[in-house]
């Protein structure tokens, strides 16, 4: 009588399996959108109401409070048909090279 394959030979053939499942998983399942084609948070942002603090607590400190410039947003996600940058663009305007 032959005896069949011992348990290490299904604990190796299932561990195969398990591998490569998970390695065809990222081929198939992965996001072909990258993420700078998408609509971010920040770009759909808007300033709320001031915080109305009562009487009789003392209001927040606001010397460090973000303030979002008025006039129109012109941000968009980056075309399908144009790469993603590599770096975002100097914040200053000023080359660095």
């Amino acid at each position: 009588m032959k005896g069949r394959g011992g348990c290490g030979t299904v604990v190796a053939r299932c561990t195969v399996l398990i591998l490569c499942a998970g390695l065809l998983s990222g081929c198939f399942f992965g996001s072909k959108t990258k993420a700078c084609h998408k609509p971010q948070e920040y770009q759909s942002s808007t300033e709320v109401e001031k915080l109305q603090v009562p009487d009789e607590l003392d209001a927040p400190n606001r010397e460090g409070a973000l303030v979002i410039a008025e006039g129109a947003r012109a941000t968009q996600p980056v075309p399908q048909d144009q790469p993603c940058p590599e770096q975002p663009p100097d914040y200053f305007g000023v080359d660095s090279g």
